[in-house]
């Protein structure tokens, strides 16, 4: 859940980049989490454009990256704020 020098978590650049095998990862690492062990969190918003925050579905959908998109949608729970 570590932030870089831009305020973008590693699972944000994965999805932004399109590498599902890194998210993909991190579903199993954020397992862990719910159970109390740390883990990536996906419902963490990154910034980007300098001050904005977006979640990793919203990335997602902005680079087009369908498959990710649909893990997303399968692996976790999101509120409809989440996805505007």
């Amino acid at each position: 859940n570590n932030k870089n020098y831009l305020g973008m978590t590693p699972l944000y650049v994965a999805c932004m980049n399109g590498h599902l095998d890194v998210i993909t990862y991190s579903y199993s690492s954020f397992r862990l989490l719910s159970t109390g062990q740390r883990g990536a969190d996906p419902y963490l918003p990154s910034k980007f454009e300098n001050s904005k925050k977006e979640k990793i579905i919203v990335v997602s959908a902005r680079w087009n990256h369908q498959k990710i998109i649909k893990y997303l949608l399968e692996k976790y729970s999101w509120k409809e704020k989440d996805i505007k």
